[in-house]
């Protein structure tokens, strides 16, 4: 498989998301074993709030300060770390999602979370050993069977149970658009282009959004003869890379676009 927990792919595939979407619950709760002070509580929804908004450095903020009031605040380490990691900052995420694991030993998501950012400092060792501790926990859990299957394949090399990974993962969540996409990658490694464009349309599908997933199908069936239909799916994955500013992406598609464009059709 090739590189895909890296931030530069080879030419003709493209980067995979790895990104889980944040949740988080309508308000902390309050129950006799844990009380909560009233401060904490509202910084918290507040902190939620802004992570909805996309504020992440104002979430941290809030969830600092959540924290000088009540240092065992899991929600408020769960809220930081999700925010440290959707601002990029690896380190401190773990840190965070370590605390959160401190105060609830059996909590899937921290360590699924920690798995990810573990993955992005290529980690994945350590990765891999969070991710597998989540699974034990919440054996239905798609989304890390789906991170696992990529590090099975990139790290590991190990293309069979990397398919069988994302062949659970699809099982247990059937409109997982990135574990088709996954799927697909894995199976193009493998030499089954058909069965990878059926995915990558599978996971156009589930999410008309996912540019690397038109990028992907685009360049098979560039590559395969049907080059209009290809360039077709490239100008989607550029005009989708465009309207949500991922330069880098629309960078690399513009030079997949001019590449097809050269192909001599028989």
């Amino acid at each position: 498989m090739k590189p895909i927990l890296k931030k530069v792919a080879a030419p003709f595939f493209f980067l995979l998301l790895l990104g889980a979407l944040v949740s988080f619950p309508a308000q902390a709760k309050v129950g006799k074993a844990t009380k909560v002070r009233p401060v904490v509580i509202s910084t918290l929804q507040k902190g939620q709030a802004k992570v909805r908004k996309g504020d992440y450095k104002g979430a941290i903020a809030d969830f600092t300060h959540a924290l000088r009031s009540n240092p065992k605040s899991a929600e408020a380490y769960m809220g930081r770390g999700l925010s440290y990691y959707s601002t990029k900052n690896s380190q401190k995420a773990i840190a965070d999602f370590t605390q959160v694991l401190k105060l609830q030993p059996r909590n899937d998501r921290a360590f699924y979370k920690r798995g990810q950012a573990r993955a992005d400092i290529e980690d994945f060792q350590g990765s891999l050993a969070d991710i597998n501790q989540a699974i034990r926990l919440n054996p239905k859990y798609a989304e890390a069977y789906n991170h696992r299957a990529m590090i099975y394949g990139d790290y590991k090399g190990d293309l069979n149970r990397s398919l069988s990974d994302l062949n659970k993962a699809i099982r247990l969540k059937p409109t997982y658009a990135d574990a088709y996409y996954n799927r697909g990658k894995a199976l193009s490694d493998l030499g089954k282009f058909r069965g990878a464009v059926a995915d990558f349309t599978r996971a156009i599908v589930f999410d008309p959004s996912l540019a690397e997933a038109y990028g992907s199908r685009g360049t098979l069936r560039a590559q395969f003869g049907e080059k209009y239909a290809g360039l077709e799916d490239l100008q989607k994955a550029a005009n989708i890379f465009s309207k949500h500013n991922n330069s880098e992406g629309y960078q690399q598609t513009l030079a997949l676009i001019h590449q097809v464009r050269q192909i001599q059709q028989p």
